[in-house]
């Protein structure tokens, strides 16, 4: 399973392209990649996916997003986005860090169908 953060939201699956079309979840798997190897609780991923401002309903729409972001990514997105007690991982190799990686956030939620359906130079 392969990814790209700089640009639209890449992801590959032995070597074809996967579409994450719902915003949300482009978000919450450009989050978990960024925070690769750590555990994110979902109060700090709520806080991504609603900027700031998330619905009382949070908890439960937060775990449906997991679940349908796993389906997405087939049988790798259930043995890779790993729930812990009251958080998330999801552990991958180095991933940027910083600046970069809090725009690579926003440009995944913003990515539009024609976007996401580019490949990544």
């Amino acid at each position: 399973m392969e990814f790209g953060l700089l640009g639209p939201l890449v992801v590959r699956v032995g070597g074809s392209r996967v579409m994450v079309s719902a915003g949300k979840q482009r978000v919450l798997l450009a989050v978990l990649l960024l925070r690769a190897n750590e555990v994110v609780a979902p109060r700090e991923l709520a806080q991504f996916l609603w900027e700031g401002d998330p619905p009382q309903t949070a908890r439960v729409t937060l775990q449906n997003y997991i679940k349908r972001l796993r389906q997405v990514l087939g049988p790798q997105g259930y043995e890779r986005i790993m729930t812990r007690p009251a958080a998330m991982t999801y552990p991958a190799g180095a991933v940027a860090r910083g600046t970069a990686g809090r725009r690579a956030v926003a440009r995944a939620g913003r990515g539009r169908g024609a976007e996401a359906g580019r490949d990544a130079a």
